[in-house]
């Protein structure tokens, strides 16, 4: 089954692994396509700058040792947080690249550390093997400090910050005031590791600087990873320069834009073009790339069509699918998303799939849902605590086959995640790192009709409200001449089946209830009014 966005790939060329940017007044888009399927999906709007990666010089506000924390003002709206986790000498490194890569520490005698516990994977655990220091002894109320964004404000909350400050760069982070080697754990393969750390001890590396290789260096020369360090120490540099003129709480450096960001960590070599509607940022990019790494300029197009860009490509009818609750699976089956304040639930159902028999089909739809969760996860940027309903299996072997394929389908996500065991009801509960707000925060606001609970009072139910409410009003005495304007939906439910319940309340009390409507009320709103002087009444 081909997907409609691989149609019109299909239409426009043959299935590449394209990075799509449309650049508009108010926001721009990034869409990352693979052989016709969308994979990942950014936005950017014009009024909410990305603040991660930037670096503050900051104000200590107030010391909380209670939650072992610091707020710290930085210049922004809110005050920054500051965890005692993320003062002081990096040991937990997965925080430090920017793509949230895993990174293992390398003995300086090239061989490479034991891997942590499972358990300890996802977890800050500062000042190993010794014993960890108060937030009140690194930090007072007062002090200036250099500090880097880690996650946006999300919701109510200001941004994290660190005081390790990391430099990324094309294939390398330079670590300053530091003396670490790393090389990302997504490296996997063993040879490639100690060719990569043989690389590594061969740059010539200042003292107290630290590097860590990226993922995407795997593969590239000497020459790249010198030329990548040269950059990020003069980088450096003039971070250093201006912390001496900027005043605190003050901005010392900015981070790349989202379209460099994203071209600096995503252009790879399987990446076949990238495709830009704007001139403007075609010729950001073509300059960005020309220093950073020239040989992949020839792979920059500008579009120049008439057509909308992800209409040409099929891609703005796939970002509408992105948002809805319910999202169907190939073969038939779907999947429900839903939002509640602490997690994130999504529930794997059959639907219209039939296979062999009741467990060939659970298993397949079971898989097929594993490869479309982890899709949603990073199209949707969903964080915190999701919970994965998968189908019920008879057999421990399927349970394993699914596990074992979720957990690979998630390899690809750069976001930091923690997968746990399905347990006994059939429920996958896992973790993925959220460092800005979901995609749909940012493209939608709670509805004004229901407040974000996702429905609405029925007409029966606010028609027995009214009901009981007229009853309160009348059984005080203070007013017998009542009117009570509603929507119009609740009043035609009123006029044509409730009538009769309201003549039952005005012989009761003797009192007179008149009903009015207007056209602009919300289906919930209801105003009581004395019908001989026009005031509210209180209810």
């Amino acid at each position: 089954m081909i997907t409609f966005l691989a149609k019109k790939f299909r239409e426009v060329g043959q299935l590449k692994n394209e990075i799509v940017i449309n650049v508009e007044s108010l926001e721009t888009r990034i869409a990352f396509v693979e052989k016709g399927i969308l994979e990942a999906f950014h936005i950017e709007r014009r009024d909410n700058n990305r603040l991660i990666g930037n670096i503050y010089k900051g104000k200590v506000v107030n010391v909380l040792p209670g939650i072992q924390a610091a707020f710290v003002d930085v210049g922004l709206d809110k005050n920054g947080f500051l965890h005692v986790s993320d003062i002081g000498e990096p040991t937990s490194l997965s925080d430090l690249a920017s793509d949230d890569e895993f990174v293992e520490k390398e003995f300086e005698a090239g061989k490479d550390k034991p891997k942590e516990p499972e358990r300890d994977k996802n977890r800050h655990h500062n000042h190993h093997h010794r014993a960890k220091p108060n937030i009140q002894d690194l930090v007072k109320e007062g002090d200036e400090i250099i500090v880097q964004v880690l996650k946006e404000p999300i919701g109510t909350k200001g941004v994290r910050l660190t005081t390790e400050v990391s430099l990324p760069g094309r294939f390398l982070v330079l670590v300053p005031n530091s003396n670490l080697r790393g090389i990302s754990r997504k490296i996997e393969e063993r040879e490639q590791r100690r060719k990569m750390r043989d690389m590594l001890t061969a740059l010539r590396i200042p003292n107290n600087m630290g590097v860590i290789l990226r993922t995407v260096g795997a593969g590239e020369t000497t020459k790249d990873f010198d030329r990548d360090l040269r950059y990020l120490i003069e980088l450096w540099k003039r971070i250093k320069k201006r912390i001496e003129i900027v005043k605190a709480p003050g901005l010392v450096h900015t981070e790349l834009d989202l379209v460099l960001q994203l071209i600096r960590d995503s252009l790879t070599h399987d990446v076949d073009r990238v495709v830009v509607d704007s001139k403007e940022v075609y010729w950001d990019i073509v300059k960005f790339i020309g220093l950073a790494f020239p040989r992949m300029k020839q792979k920059v197009e500008l579009y120049k069509g008439r057509q909308p860009l992800f209409d040409k490509y099929g891609i703005e009818k796939e970002i509408e699918k992105i948002f809805k609750r319910k999202v169907w699976l190939k073969k038939g089956g779907y999947l429900v998303f839903d939002r509640t304040e602490a997690l994130m639930a999504i529930d794997v159902n059959t639907g219209r799939h039939m296979a062999g028999n009741l467990e060939d089909t659970v298993l397949e739809t079971n898989l097929e849902a594993c490869d479309e969760v982890a899709r949603q996860l990073r199209l949707r940027n969903m964080g915190g605590i999701i919970i994965i309903d998968f189908i019920d299996m008879a057999s421990r072997r399927n349970q394993r086959e699914v596990l074992r394929r979720f957990k690979d389908a998630i390899k690809r996500d750069k976001a930091k995640t923690n997968i746990l065991p399905i347990s006994e009801l059939g429920l996958v509960e896992m973790t993925r790192q959220r460092i800005q707000e979901m995609t749909a925060e940012i493209l939608y606001q709670d509805c004004p009709y229901c407040k974000g609970n996702g429905m609405v009072k029925s007409c029966v139910s606010l028609s027995i409200e009214i009901q009981r409410t007229l009853s309160r009003i009348f059984s005080t005495g203070i007013y017998m001449d009542v009117k009570v304007v509603v929507s119009p939906a609740v009043y035609n439910h009123i006029e044509t089946q409730d009538k009769d319940c309201f003549k039952k309340i005005e012989k009761k009390y003797r009192g007179t209830i008149i009903l009015g409507k207007d056209e602009n009320f919300h289906i919930e709103e209801l105003k009581y009014l004395s019908a001989k002087t026009g005031d509210a009444i209180k209810v």
